[in-house]
Formats: C-alpha cells, sequence, structure tokens
C-alpha cells in the first residue's frame, strides 16, 4: 500500500483479512496472536524496530520451501503458513 488507508477514504479493516488467532508459544508467557492477511505493494523497513535487527521478503511459494528446507523456526510464523494453507 503506498497510500495510508485514511488518505484513500477507507479505514485499515477494509484492507485486512482476519485468517485467525494462534498461541505460538503455549507456555506462561504465551500470548494471543492475530493472524491477517492484506496485500502489499511497498513497505518502509525500519532498523531495530521491536528488537527486528532484520526482514527478508518472501513470496507464499518462498516461504514452503524455508519451512521445508528448515531455513525458519519461528512459532509465530510457522503457525501464520499453517493457517493461510487452510485458506
Amino acid at each position: 500500500m503506498t497510500q495510508q488507508p485514511a488518505a484513500l477514504g477507507r479505514a485499515w479493516h477494509d484492507y485486512l483479512k482476519h485468517v485467525g488467532t494462534v498461541v505460538a508459544n503455549s507456555g506462561i508467557s504465551g500470548e494471543p496472536i492475530e493472524v491477517m492477511s492484506c496485500n502489499v505493494d511497498a513497505f518502509e523497513r525500519k532498523v531495530d524496530y521491536e528488537g527486528i535487527v532484520g526482514v527478508v521478503s518472501l513470496s507464499p511459494e518462498e516461504l514452503r520451501s524455508w519451512i521445508a528446507e528448515n531455513r525458519t523456526d519461528d512459532g509465530s510464523t510457522l503457525a501464520a503458513q499453517a493457517l493461510m494453507q487452510q485458506r
């Protein structure tokens, strides 16, 4: 999305689809995570935002390959991908 939804006269929820809810870490600190889906034309990378030091952009096919090759073990990513496969 190159413009903010409000600038287009639409709210953020017009662009997002709720896929489901997951708790990727069911331990003491496990928190529900709402999984959303949207189309993104572009995004701004922010260095060290929320402790994130890197971002990798993958197509759905590339993500499936990464998972098959054990290149990612992030519980939130794996849970979100499992939900997306059910769509």
